[in-house]
């Protein structure tokens, strides 16, 4: 849930949210400065949600929401299908498949991006076959 933003600052309130199956408590994982550096034929392993457009690696497609539409105490849930497809959530109302062929055998963790007006994010986790507490 988007729990609070600053009024001062003009820009978008969460800039990407998406998912990956990279363990970022393995020392091997490379976590970036922002999530566009993602948007790399060497990240396929993640799917991310940047305005309206969904990133696989150097994949790109349009996407029928708009992460910059958020408003304080909206939320915005992710969940992968027992088919893999990528869901995308506002407010409990499904948005659609966004992307398809998740791998279903690995691991999955959440990956959010915020800059400019956000100021807390809150994290809800609603059911799955493991969860581990990322820091």
């Amino acid at each position: 849930m988007l729990s609070g933003i600053k009024t001062d600052w003009h820009f978008f309130i969460m800039q990407r949210f998406g998912i990956t199956t990279c363990n970022p408590n393995c020392p091997s994982t490379n976590i970036v400065r922002a999530a566009t550096d993602l948007f790399t034929a060497d990240h396929q392993d993640y799917w991310m949600l940047s305005g309206t457009r969904i990133h696989n690696g150097e994949i790109e497609k349009e996407y029928n929401f708009s992460i910059h539409s958020l408003k304080v105490n909206d939320v915005l849930g992710v969940q992968v299908t027992g088919n893999g497809n990528l869901n995308y959530y506002v407010n409990g109302l499904n948005q659609g498949a966004a992307m398809t062929q998740i791998p279903l055998k690995k691991d999955i963790y959440a990956v959010f991006d915020v800059y400019g007006r956000t100021k807390q994010v809150s994290v809800k986790y609603f059911g799955g076959r493991n969860v581990y507490r990322v820091i």
